[in-house]
């Protein structure tokens, strides 16, 4: 009879599994995160318990996880139905992008700027996904009145849910941001968006992960066009942002400086170029 493999012994074998795709660092916390998540263990406990025995049920929904992981390049937070995102735990589906570590700090950034701000004020989250921005910048800004909106019916079912889960009071809508006449004709206090900015062209190099199954919506712009949601974002900006409000988005690397020239031409003031943790210029910060 074949000895119970431990959560050690599986630990190990995923990360060999997963190590020639992702390399040994990032193959290692993969192993440790489905391990995890299917033996309900935190990473803490990983440790502590690894030479406890898993159940052969466990055993095979994780065989399952690492099978679609390695042969169809599913994206893990899909498989296990959950990713982590500011301390928040998040539903997400192919219907929705996976949250970004880089998108916290857009968070942190926001609760800088607003935390004193004396509410109620309004604040909107243009393209929400997963409701990630809108959910954090509501917990953590108590005197913040949220919206949120997107194209996607599926991802405003998601966002819901998510935002029931953490009790956030928010309110969504649908909205598609390069038709202005769907989204309100209100005064905010700030507008924050992580609109879809990768170039088509830069889909064949891009990891399976991401090109295979995230929402293409989401993701792409035109090769002759990156620009266009910003554009749409700062002429919106321009009417109803707050004498002093923030715009904030989240851009692509080679695209900052644009971006930022983009708002300047627009009439956005105080227009600054943002580096994530990573020394990438990734966001892009103006006010009215």
């Amino acid at each position: 009879m074949t000895a119970p493999l431990t959560i050690a012994a599986l630990v190990r074998r995923l990360t060999d599994a997963l190590t020639p795709l992702h390399g040994e660092r990032e193959a290692r916390s993969l192993a440790r995160l489905v391990v995890g998540q299917v033996t309900g263990r935190s990473g803490a406990a990983l440790l502590r318990d690894g030479g406890e025995p898993v159940p052969e049920a466990s055993v095979d929904k994780i065989n399952t996880i690492l099978r679609q992981m390695k042969e169809e390049r599913m994206p893990v937070q899909y498989l296990l139905g959950t990713t982590s995102f500011y301390g928040l735990e998040l539903e997400v589906t192919p219907a929705v992008l996976i949250p970004r570590p880089e998108s916290e700090e857009m968070v942190a950034s926001l609760f800088e700027a607003l935390r004193d701000v004396p509410g109620p004020f309004p604040l909107l989250d243009a393209g929400t996904g997963s409701g990630c921005l809108a959910i954090a910048l509501a917990l953590h800004l108590p005197a913040s009145q949220v919206w949120a909106c997107d194209i996607s019916e599926e991802a405003l079912d998601i966002a819901r849910r998510n935002a029931r889960r953490h009790h956030a009071d928010i309110r969504f809508f649908s909205c598609d941001l390069l038709s202005p006449g769907t989204l309100p004709d209100r005064t905010w206090q700030c507008i924050v968006s992580n609109p879809p900015y990768i170039p088509a062209g830069e889909r064949p190099a891009l990891q399976p992960e991401v090109a295979l199954h995230e929402p293409p919506r989401a993701l792409f712009v035109p090769d002759d066009d990156p620009l266009l949601f910003y554009r749409a974002l700062a002429a919106y900006a321009l009417h109803h942002l707050a004498e002093g409000g923030i715009l904030m988005v989240e851009c692509h690397e080679e695209q900052a400086s644009h971006v930022a020239a983009l708002f300047r031409r627009e009439g956005m003031q105080k227009v600054r170029v943002l580096q994530d943790i990573n020394g990438k210029s990734r966001f892009v910060k103006a006010q009215r």
